[in-house]
């Protein structure tokens, strides 16, 4: 892999990403920095933004992650 394809998945990665998740990321991302902890609403919250990602991912026999647990 060279810098072109990183380049290429990074923005593919930035383009499909949802502005729901990325904001919560970035909360994450903030509160652990300023605090050095989550709350637990927190842990919540980055429960489902790494669940609503993995569900959405595409399995190598086309399944999604939801799907795959069969509740897609």
């Amino acid at each position: 892999m060279d810098k072109d394809d990183i380049e290429k998945w990074s923005k593919r990665y930035d383009d499909e990403y949802e502005q729901r998740l990325q904001a919560i990321q970035d909360d994450l991302s903030s509160a652990l920095y300023d605090r050095g902890y989550l709350t637990q609403d927190e842990v919540v919250d980055a429960i489902r933004w790494k669940l609503a990602d993995w569900a959405r991912s595409p399995h190598p026999q086309g399944a999604t992650g939801w799907e795959r647990v069969g509740w897609g």
